[in-house]
Parts: structure tokens; sequence; C-alpha cells
């Protein structure tokens, strides 16, 4: 006396192979719903550094370490290049690192009559004072990179940059690097 049938093996098989195909096509869907909701994450990442690359931006601005200032009164966007170089004397810039984390501030001047050359304006300042700014276009307001950073994005608004020793203003482009 036999206590299985043929058909009911059949049909046991036929269960298990349409839900081992239910499973792979679940499995399927799942792996490319987390591969577009990576994706998704990964580009808003991007977006919010930058926003908050252009946020940092538009507080470096309105910095009274930078802001130029004229009888106690403040100019927006406008940064001042002795500033920068008193900014850079600081012994402790890691009161900063709250503010600005893993990245790099610069000012970079656009266009200059002083027919300036490639080179960092701090080094230009000390080194040579007799042609600063001629000498340089390029301020580095503050640095800490990332150590062994995957990405870096880069932000710029325009600037003035006055320079007291020649009572000139410039334009500059204040830029901040983001390291991710």
């Amino acid at each position: 006396m036999r206590l299985y049938s043929k058909k009911g093996d059949i049909g046991m098989i036929e269960t298990i192979m349409v839900v081992i195909v239910i499973l792979i096509i679940l499995i399927l869907a799942a792996v490319f719903y987390f591969k577009f909701q990576k994706s998704g994450i990964e580009e808003k990442t991007g977006e919010l550094t930058d926003q908050r690359a252009n946020v940092l931006l538009t507080y470096a601005t309105r910095m009274p370490e930078l802001q130029c200032s004229f009888r106690n009164k403040e100019e927006s966007s406008c940064i001042d290049s002795l500033k920068i170089i008193s900014f850079n004397k600081l012994k402790n810039k890691e009161d900063y690192y709250d503010v600005f984390g893993f990245r790099t501030l610069k000012v970079k001047i656009i266009a200059s009559p002083f027919g300036t050359k490639a080179g960092d304006c701090l080094k230009a300042y000390t080194l040579d004072y007799g042609n600063y700014p001629g000498n340089c276009d390029e301020f580095t307001i503050y640095s800490n990179p990332k150590p062994n950073f995957e990405s870096k994005s880069v932000v710029g608004i325009p600037v003035v940059v006055y320079f007291p020793v020649k009572e000139k203003y410039l334009i500059g482009k204040l830029v901040v690097e983001s390291y991710e």
C-alpha cells in the first residue's frame, strides 16, 4: 500500500519551484530598489555638502576676522587682505575646526592691475613685501584637507579684496573646497 502518489510529488515540486521563482524575483527587486536608494542618498549628500559650503562662504564673508571695516562700519562681501594675513598668524586655529571642518578656504584674485603672478600671497607678503600684491594671486585662509579623501567639491562666490597697502580694491573669488 502506497501512502503517496506521483501526482502529489509533482504538485509539491511545482509549488516549491513557484516559491523559488517568486523569491528570486523579490530578491532582484530588493537589490534594484536599494541600488536606486543608495544613488539617491549619495546625490542628496552632494547637495547638502554644497549647501553647507555656501553657508560657509556667507559666514566667511561676514567674519569680523576677515571682513573689511572702515570706522567700525563693516562692508559686505569685502575681505581685507591684511586681516587674512593676521588670521593666518593665529596660533590657535583649532578653534575654527568646528566651523570649517575638513575644508580649505581660499581667496583667489581674478583681475589685478598689479600684474599678479601665481603664488600664495601669505608667503609673498612676508618674503617680498615691496612687490606685494603683484607677486601673488591667492590667499589660503584655512586649510585642513581630510586625509585619504575620496572626493572634493569646490564652490565659490565673488568677493571684493581690499589691499590697504595699495589702498585698492580687487575682484576675487572666495572658494570652499570640501573633502569627503
